[in-house]
Order: structure tokens, then C-alpha cells, then sequence
């Protein structure tokens, strides 16, 4: 290879790597996007306020306090709330007169439900305990981007509840 043509394809290549991080910078990354409104209806309309305010963590901490609320409503329960009402809501004991839980869909022996329930029984007061407590309780306020990936962490966990059967004792 002639030297001549190799400057030339060093200058192709700084040239192409150039125009890449042009475009990057006017376009933006193929990363996924996430739109605020495409969240769980529960956690955005309570949300969104204040963080059109930028009250970020407190509209994280009211999310958390609705998702809370829809879930008390889900299973009757208004004795407990947050990482206990959680708890309750999908203890692995059985639903008794009073106490009604949640179950992912699908028959006992599906690994499927067998695991999301298993999940769900971590996730949800793990989430009340990490997001809901700590935003309550430090006085630290949360950038954008943290509160936004604990309100699509709350969102998921709000499509998860809504996709549940509720088990009555009754």
C-alpha cells in the first residue's frame, strides 16, 4: 500500500468519525427514549406537577404515596401502608377474611407466576423502602435523572399490580 493512499483513508476515516459525532450531537443517540407520559397513569398524573415545577422529589414522593393508595384500595386494606402494605399485599400466605393479596395471573404451578409473584413479593416493599422512605425521610433532593428512573421504577411496578387478581378471604 502506497503511503499517499493511506493518509487518504486516515483522512476518510477522521472525516467519517467526524460527521458520526455531528450527527450524534444534531440527532441525538439511538438510545430508547422514555416519555414521562407514556408512564403508569397512576404514578405520572401524580407526578407531573410538580415536576413541570421541578420539584422532582416531590413528585416521586407523590407518586409513591398514590401508588400506595390505589394498592390499599386494590386489596381494601387501610391498617398499613408503604413497605408493610406491600408485604401484605403479596405475602405468600393464603388471602384470610380482611386480608386479600395479590397474585400474578396464571394457574399455581406456572413457573411464570410462581416467579413474578416471588419477584413482586421482593420488588414492591424493596421499592416503598429504597424510593418512597428515603425521598420521605433524606433531605437531599434528587436530579432529574435519578427521579425519573424512580418514577419509571415505581411506573413498573404499578403495571405490575395492575396486571394482579385480587385473592379475597371472604
Amino acid at each position: 500500500m502506497a503511503v499517499g493512499h493511506g493518509i487518504t483513508l486516515a483522512r476518510q476515516t477522521v472525516a467519517r468519525l467526524q460527521t458520526e459525532d455531528e450527527t450524534e450531537e444534531m440527532l441525538g443517540t439511538a438510545a430508547p427514549r422514555i416519555k414521562a407520559d407514556e408512564l403508569n397513569s397512576i404514578v405520572w398524573d401524580a407526578a407531573k406537577s410538580l415536576w413541570a415545577s421541578g420539584h422532582y422529589t416531590e413528585a416521586v414522593k407523590r407518586a409513591a404515596t398514590f401508588l400506595n393508595a390505589h394498592v390499599a384500595a386494590l386489596v381494601d386494606r387501610n391498617d398499613v401502608s408503604d413497605a408493610s402494605l406491600m408485604r401484605e399485599a403479596f405475602s405468600s400466605s393464603p388471602a384470610a377474611p380482611g386480608r386479600p393479596r395479590l397474585r400474578w395471573g396464571g394457574t399455581d404451578d406456572s413457573l411464570t407466576a410462581k416467579s413474578m409473584n416471588d419477584g413482586l413479593r421482593s420488588l414492591a416493599p424493596g421499592v416503598y423502602l429504597a424510593i418512597r422512605n428515603v425521598t420521605t425521610h433524606d433531605a437531599t433532593d434528587l436530579s432529574m435523572q435519578v427521579a425519573f428512573e424512580q418514577l419509571a421504577t415505581l411506573s413498573l411496578l404499578a403495571r405490575w399490580i395492575d396486571e394482579c387478581r385480587v385473592e379475597s378471604g371472604d
